[in-house]
């Protein structure tokens, strides 16, 4: 008798050169989203505190700068967000 019924016996099939190309194209997201938060976090260190703020000194410059990196990630993540829902909208609309 069944253990389980209603389940696959057979193993799933895995491809491995989707999952290849899966794996490299997450690592090459990764990377480049790592290199943009570190090219902001220097440009916040570096530039836009005297930019932006040059009426305060350079302590309290820098420090406003780096205040909005959190904008920044909030800015990455719902851009994000917006590109999967008009994937997923894009995808329930094709026939």
């Amino acid at each position: 008798m069944d253990q389980h019924p209603g389940q696959d016996t057979n193993p799933p099939e895995y491809n491995t050169k989707q999952a290849r190309k899966a794996g490299i194209t997450a690592f090459v997201g990764t990377t480049i989203e790592w290199f943009d938060f570190y090219i902001y976090g220097t440009a916040s260190a570096l530039v836009l505190g005297p930019l932006f703020f040059p009426d305060a000194s350079p302590a309290v410059g820098t420090l406003a700068a780096f205040a909005t990196l959190p904008w920044d990630s909030w800015l990455v993540l719902s851009a994000e967000w917006c590109s999967v829902i008009s994937e997923t909208s894009s995808v329930a609309r094709t026939p």
